[in-house]
């Protein structure tokens, strides 16, 4: 993923996108339209990155909305950015609209993608929807990470679901591969204490 710019890079209409609410971000995109096209889709992820870790998922999915009505380059970096910005809002049904609508949108979600979204449903409380994400990812023919399982494992502690945390570790090191570290460890423990 690029590497998010420093805000002081950003133009004085993108640092003024983080003071905004989402009713006037359109304007003032619409303000800086050139900007946009001349700087490319790196600058658009790291506003977007930016909104993300505010947790303003209303304007960066204005944000998006903008770079497609002006045909601007909408690639999966910023899909994921705006699913994060869903994800650390607990908007998790907002994050599975992003996730499922990039395929129709010619945008294939990667792991990071996937990622996001269970975190989503895990701090929605949704575990049944961050495992039937961990299914789709399987089925699709891809390994989950340790991200993804980690994501999954916490979904099942928040819901005392502790046999399920307990056969998502041992997945974890048996059919994906990925160790087990102390995040892992530490939802089972946790999902087996409310079990």
């Amino acid at each position: 993923m690029a590497s998010p710019l420093p805000l002081s890079q950003l133009g004085g209409g993108q640092r003024r996108l983080f003071e905004l609410g989402s009713a006037r971000a359109s304007d003032e995109l619409e303000l800086d339209k050139e900007s946009w096209r001349r700087l490319g889709p790196k600058h658009a992820t790291a506003v977007l990155s930016s909104l993300a870790k505010k947790q303003l998922p209303e304007v960066a999915t204005r944000v998006v909305g903008f770079m497609l009505e002006n045909r601007l380059e909408v690639n999966v970096y910023h899909y994921n950015a705006l699913i994060s910005a869903c994800e650390k809002s607990k908007k998790w049904q907002q994050a599975l609209q992003v996730l499922w609508g990039m395929p129709g949108l010619s945008v294939t979600p990667d792991g990071i993608s996937y990622n996001a979204a269970i975190s989503a449903c895990e701090k929605g409380g949704k575990w049944e929807l961050a495992l039937s994400i961990l299914k789709y990812i399987s089925d699709a023919r891809l390994v989950p990470d340790r991200i993804g399982l980690n994501a999954a494992i916490s979904a099942c502690e928040k819901g005392g679901q502790w046999q399920i945390a307990c056969a998502l570790l041992n997945e974890m090191s048996v059919a994906s591969g990925h160790e087990p570290d102390q995040i892992s460890y530490n939802a089972v423990i946790g999902a087996c204490q409310k079990g």
